[in-house]
């Protein structure tokens, strides 16, 4: 049998990815019904449930590396509720992320913004897709 911070493992990631497929059943019905669903859109319909179920993995190890005590073992944490959260995760996968973009941001200070060659040119000014660089060669698809 396996030990139970795995099987927590196990049941956050399954929670995860079964959150993410009603997301994504709810959303493809919806898109169907409507006739406006896209065939580029299935590629990401396909992978949603991976992303949620490794997205409730990654919140898990942030409650529990960080709001648990160290005297509190795995077998102090009731896996219902474990499954419900890792569950709401992967449902609300792009709000977990954007709130995790916002606490982080809170937390660390946000990077500075500077020009670089991806951005703009030396003096600041971005080129538009099709201008050449000063030597006239072709600045590339990030320019």
């Amino acid at each position: 049998m396996l030990p139970r911070d795995t099987r927590l493992f196990l049941v956050v990631a399954a929670a995860g990815g079964l959150g993410s497929l009603i997301h994504v059943l709810r959303s493809l019905y919806e898109y169907v019904g409507n006739r406006r669903l896209r065939r580029s859109w299935l590629l990401m319909y396909a992978l949603e449930p991976v992303v949620g179920a490794v997205l409730a993995l990654v919140v898990y190890c942030v409650l529990r590396g960080g709001l648990t005590t160290t005297m509190a073992s795995s077998g102090d944490i009731n896996p219902y509720g474990v499954a419900a959260v890792a569950a709401l995760v992967g449902m609300f996968s792009r709000q977990t992320v954007q709130k995790l973009v916002t606490v982080f941001d809170t937390l660390l200070a946000p990077a500075e913004q500077t020009t670089d060659r991806l951005s703009g040119d030396a003096g600041g000014r971005a080129r538009s897709a099709g201008e050449r660089g000063d030597d006239g060669s072709d600045p590339g698809p990030d320019r």
